[in-house]
């Protein structure tokens, strides 16, 4: 290994010395360097040379000639293409350095020795890795990311160890940290504490959040334009942010974040590494009282902590948060409908429920958002506009609402007077399974217009010639069925069902009795 040049006063100091006749001997009694380096530089610069006038820059290209290298000889310009050829072998490792500088002395045998080699090659880098300085504002921005070592507990059930993935965020201007152990690093975990740890810092940045390329928050990662996925474009809008990934394989774009994690081991990892906790919640208890410490703890070479500088600079400038924390939405695409409905599937029963949109969408393509709570329409284009919202509430096939219906649509109902309660009343005074009936139609068709014209139909069957007085007994037959409609009704007046022995069905209209015949067998065919 070369050894560190002298700095340039005591090279002065051994020059002028022998410029005032003193032996080699004597210089380096009195300088405390070797005679071999005292030698050195003499010869370097010349036995004899003045050295009044000379600046240092000047003087160290004289004395130290391997190490400032002058860029005009053509050793130097031959080094300097071989580091730009083997550069990414050497700064990521991939290759032995010896290896390399061998292969550099077989085609340069005047080259440099392997100790001013590995000297050069540090020079390169210095004046190829310059970082450029990033200045942020109180609140302006944060940072987060995932530790690459993990923390874990042990199932007190199983005795299971089960590892954790540790998420740290950080407020750049203060540095304030925040940290919880989750699971997965799978977006339900990773929204979850992006929500609490907005809340933890009392409010959201004014600014944006800087994130690692992680597959969850990234759908296309890029240097330039990386594409984010669609729950993370949703957690964005919900708390009035935006997320910024940093370019891939670049740390120095969250150079507070990667700090960040190492101070993490230094002040979390290794107060806990001796204790062993039995639950998540356990896990995260312990992790929060170190990282409170860290906070309060005040910084090397200033009487401020992290969490006075948050109070005082940060915390005032924050934005509010939402009411409620972020929770992950579903996606459907879909077409609006020529009914002007848009349909989702139920997670667990698999039933479609149908979602009313202004019909001038008809025939365009939407995005469907979902969740437990409600439902919104987007257009799918650039645009993003939202054109319905509803309630998720209710167990209505269809939920229509009055502005989305075509205006002639509207018109026709309320030309004739046809409302919900208008129906309800007819259908009392034939009956109340007629009424259960005209219930599940009006909630199952998309529109008024079209329930109101099935009603219409239904309760004129009770005056139609041959049907007349059958249509309690009739619909008393589909009273199991969620989504009747009129030609189940016609076909069982058609075929007279509706006469059919009332011992078939128990007075309170229970599970039907299956009726006798002869093919059927009875429960002592099973002993």
């Amino acid at each position: 290994m070369s050894r560190k040049p002298l700095a340039m006063s005591r090279i002065r100091q051994v020059l002028g010395l022998y410029q005032n006749n003193r032996t080699i001997r004597e210089i380096a009694r009195i300088t405390g360097i070797s005679r071999n380096s005292v030698r050195k530089y003499i010869r370097e610069y010349g036995d004899g040379a003045d050295i009044t006038g000379i600046d240092d820059t000047a003087l160290g290209s004289i004395v130290h000639p391997a190490e400032t290298g002058s860029f005009n000889s053509e050793r130097h310009v031959a080094l300097v293409e071989h580091f730009g050829k083997e550069k990414s072998h050497l700064v990521k490792r991939r290759g032995n350095k010896q290896v390399i500088w061998e292969e550099y002395r077989q085609a340069h045998p005047d080259g440099y020795s392997y100790s001013q080699y590995c000297l050069l090659w540090r020079q390169y880098l210095k004046g190829m890795d310059i970082s450029l300085p990033q200045h942020y504002g109180p609140a302006e921005v944060a940072e987060i990311d995932f530790a690459g070592s993990k923390l874990g507990y042990v199932d007190a059930e199983t005795g299971e160890v089960v590892d954790c993935d540790i998420f740290l965020g950080v407020m750049v201007f203060s540095g304030l940290v925040f940290c919880r152990a989750v699971h997965t690093q799978q977006f339900p975990d990773v929204a979850a504490c992006i929500g609490r740890m907005l809340a933890a810092f009392g409010g959201v940045p004014t600014g944006y959040i800087i994130c690692d390329n992680m597959a969850t928050l990234v759908k296309k990662a890029g240097r330039e334009e990386p594409v984010l996925t669609d729950a993370c474009e949703q957690m964005a809008e919900h708390y009035g942010t935006c997320f910024s990934p940093a370019r891939p394989y670049e740390p120095t774009d969250k150079p507070y974040i990667e700090r960040s994690v190492s101070i993490a081991y230094d002040r979390i990892y290794t107060p806990l590494r001796h204790r062993t906790f039995h639950s998540l919640a356990e896990l995260n208890t312990a992790i929060t009282a170190q990282v409170e410490k860290l906070n309060a703890r005040p910084f090397r070479k200033s009487p401020l902590s992290r969490m006075q500088l948050f109070a005082e600079h940060e915390r005032p400038l924050l934005r509010p948060l939402p009411a409620t924390l972020f929770t992950p939405r579903l996606l459907r695409m879909g077409t609006v409908e020529k009914n002007n409905h848009v349909y989702i599937i139920h997670e667990t029963s698999k039933v479609m429920y149908h979602y009313s949109v202004p019909w001038q969408y008809i025939g365009q393509r939407v995005r469907i958002y979902y969740d437990r709570d409600t439902v919104e329409v987007y257009l799918d284009d650039v645009t993003r506009q939202r054109i319905a919202v509803h309630r998720r509430e209710g167990t209505a096939i269809y939920t229509t609402l009055e502005e989305h219906v075509p205006p002639s649509h509207r018109a026709i109902v309320a030309r004739r007077g046809w409302t919900n309660d208008y129906f309800y009343r007819i259908a009392d005074a034939i009956g109340p399974c007629t009424r259960l009936v005209i219930e599940r139609i009006i909630a199952r068709y998309p529109n008024r217009t079209q329930a109101y014209r099935t009603c219409i139909a239904l309760v004129k069957l009770n005056q139609k010639d041959g049907f007349s007085g059958r249509l309690e007994a009739a619909c008393r037959r589909l009273e199991y069925v969620e989504k009747p409609s009129l030609n189940m009704v016609k076909n069982i007046l058609a075929k007279g069902l509706d006469r059919a022995p009332a011992d078939l069905f128990s007075e309170q209209c229970d599970k039907p009795v299956q009726p006798p015949h002869g093919n059927i067998r009875g429960k002592d065919a099973y002993r």
